[in-house]
């Protein structure tokens, strides 16, 4: 698209992957994508039926921004939906649908369970849309 920014730091590894940029997507240094993996920052039409219908909705489609921090790594297969930031050196699981913000360092993935320990904190994932985020009193999970 015209007056798009696609910015890619060095070091980036991917493989099949697929970039719709519309507006700004960014991929910091040291980046890895998985095979197969998808990101957009837009939603290509405008989800109002009526626009569709009129043939405005690729005026009227919504665009937001995508950032990737260095060293992050997104799993085989997964999406970047439009308007989401993944901190640096987070870890995306594989098939995973990514519709907001990431922080630096948490690990997200579309598993039943897992549970894991990063910066005195708990994170229990049960699955791509649910994600928990509790103290960790250095007990065993």
């Amino acid at each position: 698209m015209k007056d798009a920014t696609l910015s890619i730091g060095d070091d980036v590894g991917m493989s099949n992957t697929c970039i719709h940029c519309h507006k700004s997507i960014t991929i910091e240094k040291g980046t890895k994508i998985g095979a197969g993996c998808l990101i957009v920052d837009t939603d290509f039409h405008s989800l109002h039926w009526e626009d569709r219908a009129d043939h405005t909705d690729i005026e009227k489609r919504q665009c937001k921004p995508v950032y990737i921090g260095a060293y992050a790594f997104i799993g085989t297969n997964s999406i970047i939906l439009k308007g989401v930031n993944i901190g640096e050196k987070a870890i995306i699981g594989a098939g995973s649908v990514v519709s907001r913000d990431i922080p630096s360092g948490l690990e997200y993935g579309d598993i039943v369970f897992a549970a894991t320990e990063t910066n005195g904190c708990a994170i229990v994932v049960l699955h791509s849309f649910a994600l928990l985020i509790f103290p960790f009193a250095n007990e065993e999970l």
